[in-house]
């Protein structure tokens, strides 16, 4: 868990930052529970954000269960030091999904890892299995956080937006242009899907 800053270095200032971004984001869902996280481009770490932003909330008292729907590059189970089998696998094997999560060293925290890179990654997220598995999740977990692809790169992002309650997209500092992330915010907007806020990483 090399890259868990909040955990291997819980009183510095980057610790306290995902902790003021755990306590914003809890505050903007309100009742809701879906929280897609995206970057604008592949500069984004959005993994690095994800796991640590998920600790906080576990630290905090919340269930979190992450889902790792970046299939084209996953991330998730090295960072919890977990089996590769997740969302793929339940996609195809129509067992329920609670036999692919996994539990972690942080109490109240666990993982849906990605599994085997699929075929068409935005096709499977988007399908009635992937929407019935959030559904599901939602009465078992207080947060869910999705790990996704960069909005500019590949349409996964939009194409399982619609299914979350909002989106937190992260900013690259000195690599991502305003530009580029206005395109990203309008494309949430035209898709309905709701931006929750904005992560600055790397400043």
């Amino acid at each position: 868990m090399e890259e868990l800053i909040i955990c291997k270095e819980p009183e510095g200032t980057v610790a306290e930052a995902y902790r003021v971004m755990c306590a914003n984001v809890l505050a903007a869902l309100g009742e809701k529970k879906v929280v897609e996280v995206t970057s604008v481009s592949d500069a984004g770490n959005t993994c690095t954000v994800v796991a640590n932003l998920a600790v906080a909330m576990a630290q905090a008292g919340k269930n979190v269960l992450v889902i790792d729907c970046n299939l084209r590059n996953p991330k998730q189970h090295e960072l919890f030091c977990l089996q590769n089998k997740g969302v793929a696998e339940f996609s195809t094997s129509g067992e329920y999904y609670t036999t692919f999560v996994q539990e972690t060293t942080q109490s109240n925290l666990f993982v849906l890892a990605a599994g085997s890179i699929a075929g068409n990654p935005a096709e499977m997220l988007s399908s009635m299995a992937t929407q019935d598995l959030l559904q599901r999740a939602k009465e078992t977990y207080d947060v869910i956080l999705l790990d996704m692809p960069p909005v500019t790169v590949v349409s996964d992002a939009i194409a399982l937006g619609t299914r979350t309650d909002g989106v937190l997209l992260i900013i690259t500092n000195k690599k991502d242009k305003v530009e580029e992330a206005q395109k990203a915010k309008e494309m949430f907007m035209q898709a309905g899907i709701s931006v929750l806020g904005c992560v600055l990483d790397k400043a």
